[in-house]
C-alpha cells in the first residue's frame, strides 16, 4: 500500500507543470511598463481612461450697474455649467467649477470674467472585442 501511494505521489509531481516568469527578459524603457499574469484566455474587456483637465474663460457683456453686471456673469456661468454637463451623455464629469469673478472697468462700464475649471475622464482606449 505504502508503495502505490508513493508512485502515486511521484506521478502526480511529474505532471505539475513549473510555472515561472522572468522579469528580466522585458526590456526596461522610460515608459510604463505592464505585466498582467492571467491563466486562461485573455481579457477582451480591458477599457483604460484618462482623467483630462482644462480651463475656460467665462465673461459676461460690460453693463453701466455693477449688480447688473455681476448678474449677468452669473447667469454665463450657469449657462456654460448646464451646457458642459449637456455634452456629458455617457456621466464622464468629474467637476465642474466657474472660479471667482473678476471685476474689470473699461470706461463708465463693468464687466465680470472668471477663468472656469473643469476635469473629465476620458476612454483612452476602447475594449478589445467591441
Amino acid at each position: 500500500m505504502r508503495f502505490v501511494s508513493i508512485w502515486l505521489l511521484i506521478s502526480v509531481m511529474a505532471l505539475a507543470e513549473k510555472s515561472s516568469v522572468k522579469v528580466e527578459d522585458i526590456p526596461s524603457t522610460s515608459e510604463e511598463t505592464n505585466i498582467t499574469i492571467q491563466k486562461g484566455s485573455a481579457r477582451k474587456d480591458c477599457t483604460r481612461y484618462e482623467i483630462i483637465d482644462g480651463h475656460e474663460d467665462v465673461f459676461a457683456g460690460p453693463e453701466y450697474d455693477k449688480t447688473k453686471a455681476l448678474s449677468n456673469w452669473k447667469a454665463a456661468c450657469s449657462e456654460w455649467i448646464k451646457n458642459f454637463r449637456e455634452m456629458n451623455k455617457e456621466n464622464r464629469v468629474i467637476s465642474v467649477n466657474c472660479g471667482q469673478p473678476i471685476m474689470s472697468k473699461e470706461g463708465d462700464q463693468t464687466s465680470y470674467k472668471s477663468t472656469a475649471s473643469y476635469k473629465v475622464r476620458v476612454m483612452m482606449q476602447e475594449p478589445i472585442g467591441k
